[in-house]
């Protein structure tokens, strides 16, 4: 018989009234209000059953699947229509609730582990403006590096504009401390440039607020409120 650890997932919520909110998932789970739910999320803003959380085998893979929700089901930042492929680490937003999801290996008699990021320092990145630096003629992928509570979150950034907010935004940030429109990242090619958005908490480059739209520029040192923030680069 195959001793082979079983696949499980952890959502975890961090901030508002729900921060603490633990669910650990094997097989399939139904989000939503409704007490009959496995994941009860008790906040109005959610349906009474707003997503499902499965394993599929054939994709290896946990797969979201937004229900009947008034409100919609994000995976870092982007909307769910239909069914979602999920990795190993995400933020998935229910209505105005938003969870760190982790996919966890356990064995059956073990406690799932505490959530853990992806180490940064293993991820081959470049800073902002070190590829036009090294003359390279491809086109970098963008990806925003935003720590919260002492973990590093990544986000793929697209070509355009990336808005970034605690709630429906491109870029999710699961933190009271962001506002629902915090900030506006601008990618054209090799260029990044960053805009607040009339934030409560204010956002920062090198230290200083912003005040006007402004390119990032090389090693440039960003924050959304209290929490520090980067913008690397990685090839494609």
């Amino acid at each position: 018989m195959s001793t082979d650890p079983q696949p499980q997932a952890r959502l975890f919520c961090r901030g508002g009234r729900l921060k603490g909110t633990t669910f650990n998932i094997q097989g399939a789970a139904v989000l939503g209000s409704d007490p009959n739910c496995q994941c009860r999320v008790d906040d109005p803003s959610v349906a009474a059953q707003h997503a499902r959380l499965r394993w599929d085998a054939d994709q290896d893979r946990f797969v979201l699947e937004n229900l009947d929700s008034g409100q919609g089901t994000a995976v870092d930042g982007a909307m769910v229509r239909g069914e979602r492929a999920l990795d190993r680490l995400h933020v998935i937003t229910l209505g105005d609730v938003s969870f760190v999801y982790q996919r966890t290996e356990v064995a059956s008699v073990s406690p799932p582990p505490s959530p853990k990021t992806e180490r940064l320092d293993s991820v081959p990145t470049i800073p902002v403006g070190l590829l036009a630096m090294e003359g390279r003629a491809e086109e970098p992928r963008w990806v925003l590096e935003v720590e919260i509570d002492g973990e590093w979150l990544r986000f793929d950034l697209s070509e355009g504009e990336n808005r970034v907010g605690r709630v429906a935004a491109d870029v999710v940030l699961p933190s009271r401390e962001v506002s629902r429109n915090h900030a506006l990242i601008l990618v054209s090619g090799r260029e990044v440039r960053i805009r607040d958005l009339g934030s409560t908490n204010f956002t920062f480059l090198n230290g200083e607020r912003l005040l006007v739209e402004t390119r990032v520029p090389l090693g440039g040192k960003l924050a959304f409120g209290p929490h520090p923030a980067r913008i690397v680069a990685e090839n494609n």
